[in-house]
This record gives C-alpha cells, sequence and structure tokens, in this order.
C-alpha cells in the first residue's frame, strides 16, 4: 500500500518544514494536496473494506499511485488472485449503497476501464474489462464516503 511519508511524522513543525520545502523544491513534481488525496483514498478503502463479504481472502492491497491509477488485490486462500486497476482520469462516479455498518462502495468509470485480471484461478486466469468496481466496506461513515469522492474527483482533474 502506497503510504505518504507525512502519514508517519508526529511534529506539526515538521509537517510544516517538509510541506514548505517540498512546495519550493523544484524537483517536487506532485503537490501536497494531491499526496493528501492520494493517501486519503488509499487509506480509506483499504481500512474500509470488509473482506469477511469476499470468502476466503487472506490479503489485500489497496493504493492509489501519483501517477493517478488505482489498484486494488485481492488475495485468496490457496494462491487465487483477483487483480483491478484503472486510471482515475477514466473515473466518472462513486455511490454507496448500505448504511454505516456495513455496504457497497461502486466505482464507476466511462466506459469499460477497469482491468480485471485472475491470476491462479482453477477456472482458468482471466483478463477481462468492467464499468464498475465494487467493493465491500463496513464501519464507513457517508462523510468519509463524500469525502472519497470528492478527493477522487479531484485526482481526475489532476
Amino acid at each position: 500500500m502506497f503510504k505518504s511519508a507525512f502519514v508517519k511524522m508526529k511534529s506539526v513543525k515538521t509537517r510544516a518544514v517538509i510541506a514548505s520545502c517540498a512546495a519550493l523544491s523544484l524537483s517536487f513534481t506532485v503537490d501536497f494536496d494531491k499526496l493528501s488525496a492520494i493517501d486519503f483514498s488509499s487509506r480509506c478503502l483499504y481500512k474500509g473494506f470488509d473482506p469477511a463479504e469476499e470468502g476466503k481472502i487472506t490479503g489485500w492491497q489497496f493504493y492509489v499511485t501519483p501517477d493517478n491509477f488505482m489498484r486494488f488485490k485481492k488475495i485468496y486462500y490457496k494462491g487465487r488472485q483477483a487483480y483491478f486497476s484503472f486510471n482515475i482520469h477514466r473515473f466518472q462516479d462513486l455511490s454507496y449503497i448500505g448504511d454505516r455498518t456495513k455496504g457497497v462502495v461502486q466505482i464507476k468509470t466511462q466506459a469499460d476501464d477497469i482491468i480485471v485480471q485472475t491470476y491462479n484461478d482453477p477456472k482458468g486466469n482471466v483478463d477481462s474489462m468492467s464499468t464498475v468496481l465494487k467493493i465491500p466496506v463496513k464501519n464507513v461513515s457517508m462523510e468519509q464516503i463524500d469525502s472519497l469522492k470528492k478527493a477522487l474527483v479531484f485526482l481526475k482533474s489532476h
């Protein structure tokens, strides 16, 4: 999972100094607001993901990259994997079905822009495309869903 260096810092003063230095650096190509949106999106989806709804999952990775890709990988018992990826510039909408304790985040793209790949699947490895990525979540507030949607809209425009 992608983690910004800003998340690990404890001191507000240290964060302010590093943010100032980063803003002044000509080689720093990703601005701080974008890093915040990337970090929030990655953490929100990673922490909210409900593996109980997916069957026998042994692990998962969820991250948004600085080059505007959202990547989601599920690792199942016995090594089967499912991988989803799309460019956030193709993001169209985010909706939520459920309540505060349990639900599904649906991320929609403009067309079949979501790459879906399976590995080590007894039924055979599959490469396909999709328009909707459904992510089961738990303990996610409507405020978090709204903030996630705003972060993705922000990233789409940058």
